[in-house]
């Protein structure tokens, strides 16, 4: 199978001599006008404000796991900036009232507290008591999720001197939508945009999804808790369902999957 794994940036000594020949090496990307002059892949995200441009308030954008809105968030910049349809879902009650805070006059902007799971229903959830969070350097709230054993594992990464690390997890129960349920309810038959950050749980959505029903043009997601096998069968999957998928490096720890038949001219 011909893998269109998209890296970014040039091999340098491959790059010198050709410029050493006289000629000027650029990469067109999407479309012309957002091509870059180092040969680098575009951002993805001036992607997607490419795609608010054209589609408008018809832009329909899905957020799973938005935490408070701001701390590190690459949605916030473009709900401040335009005007279009957005579900974004946060699961732990407080920074989902900073959320509701941040988002109070954006009408189109649907906040759900719940977690994105195969089926609507509840499930255990996972975090870091708070008054053992001092103790993880590193860790804070956003560290949490359905993954018992990748929380585990974070934990011990940075105090490996620390045993029976279970002990310091606190367990809940929250309630849980799947994908096509929640685009559903907000009769989103088409999707622009799919943003998710899950801490692991990333893959997990995505087979979830009928992506042969509401297939996204962009999804964007975390793959830095994904092993190299499982990245490597993410990238497969997406790809035999009409995807090109960008990796964009381990210290980005996010991929991107462009829909080949909307974004031709980003293959090569």
């Amino acid at each position: 199978m011909t893998r269109n794994y998209l890296f970014m940036g040039l091999k340098h000594n491959l790059k010198d001599a050709i410029e050493r020949l006289g000629f000027k090496i650029t990469r067109p990307g999407l479309y012309p006008e957002l091509s870059l002059p180092d040969g680098n892949w575009i951002d993805p995200q001036k992607i997607v404000e490419y795609e608010i441009l054209k589609y408008g308030k018809t832009f329909r954008m899905l957020q799973i796991g938005s935490n408070d809105g701001s701390s590190s968030d690459p949605v916030v910049d473009l709900l401040k900036k335009y005007t279009f349809e957005a579900i974004l879902i946060e699961p732990q009650r407080v920074p989902f009232q900073s959320l509701l805070a941040l988002h109070e006059n954006r009408p189109l902007t649907r906040l759900l507290n719940c977690a994105v799971g195969k089926v609507d229903g509840l499930e255990k959830f996972y975090s870091v008591k708070p008054d053992r969070l001092s103790l993880f350097p590193g860790i804070g709230s956003t560290h949490f999720g359905f993954l018992k054993d990748q929380l585990i594992s974070q934990l011990a990464s940075v105090r490996p001197d620390l045993k029976n690390l279970e002990n310091f997890l606190e367990i809940s129960e929250v309630p849980t939508r799947s994908v096509q349920s929640v685009l559903e309810e907000f009769e989103f038959h088409t999707l622009n945009f799919l943003q998710i950050d899950t801490e692991g749980y990333d893959a997990e959505i995505i087979y979830s999804l009928d992506l042969e029903v509401v297939s996204p043009h962009i999804i964007n997601f975390e793959h830095t808790h994904l092993s190299s096998t499982e990245r490597e069968t993410l990238y497969r999957y997406l790809e035999d369902k009409g995807f090109s998928v960008v990796f964009h490096g381990n210290s980005s720890g996010d991929s991107t999957a462009y829909m080949r038949q909307i974004f031709s001219k980003l293959l090569p």
